[in-house]
């Protein structure tokens, strides 16, 4: 099977993480497989901000069209543009299937040839950015989540934003209401898919990889940056992802470290993540930047908890890295935790500092509880392997979608202009 990834852009985020798992392991298992990177993504005006117009059109002067120079090793061909437009898309080759894993290259795999092959839409989040950071919006979608029996996130792709953001929203609605085969990795996005865009889509949950994330005590390696304990540590260690984006809940986190930090002073605290704000971070917080897979393994096996704050999230592969390190997760409720972790991780309501705070000060004064989420924590990860990922979306992209998880099929739905939801639509997720 042929097969090209269309990508908005190569940046390091989880989403792109995933495209290129799936890419080296179609790969592996007999595949053609492209991945195409633009130089410039669609719509670049925070670009063309912080770089200028002249150092953006160099970027696409500069796309060599085939070859390296993309921030990922990859076993896949890759294909760089100078941009997701035409002429640069007629470069795309002729296939079987292609994929945009982002509303930004949506409308472009929408347009291309039917020779490139059968468009799909991997879902990894709504990825309307700006409205998870707006208290208004948020305010509206809590409102439409209780009046409609909705869960939040699904009622946040339903509301109707402020004038300020309104055409934001539509361009993320128009994308998804592309006749394009969606792929969800969740059930709240097929939810959401279902009930506001009328539209089927095959939930396939992403791995996680389990040969990188496993129980490392850094007792092989040297040098404290690297996690180890040292002889009669006994302090206790949270850790917890930093972002600067608010609703990936750094603050809340932080909220919830200074709960704990009244009450003892035999904790110790980190965060892992881009250097950019991280200057106003606590000094008695350990800021360890961005770091590589052994070293974050490192990082989750030494910590008593990890701790995940964000307000929303289309997956979340952080708790399950974290489960496999055999490390205690507490998350708020969202994302994969919320559907399908059991007890493998202690959850509280996202948006709550003081919930988190009191959670985490009961987890670490409780040995016994810690190692009971931890060892759950380790059979729920178990169910999470791209072994089974991959040949889902193989099977997908080859046109049967028998066995690759739960099917969402449109039914009544959402007038996205006034956030009705009809009388005959229900939630069809399976959040178990």
């Amino acid at each position: 099977m042929r097969v090209s990834f269309v990508l908005p852009s190569d940046a390091s985020t989880g989403g792109v993480r995933v495209v290129y798992e799936y890419a080296d392991r179609l790969v592996a298992r007999g595949h053609d497989v492209t991945v195409v990177v633009p130089a410039v993504p669609p719509y670049p005006l925070r670009l063309l901000r912080e770089q200028g117009p002249l150092t953006v059109a160099r970027k696409a002067l500069d796309a060599s069209g085939s070859g390296g120079g993309v921030g990922w090793e990859t076993d896949a061909e890759v294909l760089r543009l100078p941009a997701l437009r035409r002429p640069f898309l007629d470069r795309i080759p002729e296939g079987d299937a292609v994929v945009a894993p982002s509303w930004r290259s949506a409308p472009a795999v929408a347009r291309l040839p039917e020779s490139a092959g059968a468009p799909f839409h991997l879902v990894q989040h709504y990825e309307a950015w700006a409205l998870w950071d707006d208290e208004g919006c948020w305010r509206r979608a809590e409102r439409l989540a209780t009046e409609r029996d909705l869960p939040v996130p699904a009622a946040m792709a339903a509301i109707e934003p402020g004038l300020r953001l309104r055409g934001y929203k539509r361009r993320v609605d128009d994308a998804l209401s592309l006749s394009t085969r969606k792929v969800v990795v969740t059930a709240w996005l097929g939810t959401v898919l279902d009930r506001v865009f009328g539209q089927d889509s095959t939930r396939i949950p992403n791995g996680v990889g389990h040969g990188t994330f496993y129980p490392d005590d850094g007792s092989d390696h040297v040098g404290e940056e690297d996690g180890r304990r040292d002889d009669g540590d006994t302090d206790l260690r949270v850790l917890a992802p930093y972002r600067t984006t608010e609703w990936k809940g750094t603050a809340d986190a932080l909220a919830a470290f200074r709960r704990v930090r009244r009450e003892r002073d035999d904790v110790r605290f980190g965060m892992f993540g881009p250097s950019g704000g991280a200057s106003d971070l606590p000094s008695w917080v350990e800021f360890h930047g961005r770091v590589t897979d052994s070293r974050l393994r490192r990082l989750y096996s030494t910590a008593d908890v990890f701790v995940f704050p964000s307000w929303v999230e289309g997956f979340g592969l952080p708790p399950l890295e974290a489960m496999a390190c055999g490390t205690a997760v507490l998350s708020t409720a969202v994302g994969v935790v919320r559907e399908s972790t059991d007890e493998g991780a202690l959850t509280v309501p996202p948006r709550d500092p003081e919930a988190l705070g009191e959670a985490l000060a009961g987890l670490l004064a409780d040995p016994g509880r810690r190692e009971a989420v931890a060892a759950t924590g380790r059979d729920t990860v178990d169910r999470f392997r791209w072994r089974d990922a991959v040949p889902a979306l193989e099977t997908v992209l080859a046109g049967s979608d028998a066995a690759a998880g739960d099917g969402h099929t449109a039914a009544g739905g959402i007038d996205r202009g006034t956030g009705r939801v009809g009388a005959d639509t229900h939630d069809r997720g399976d959040t178990t």
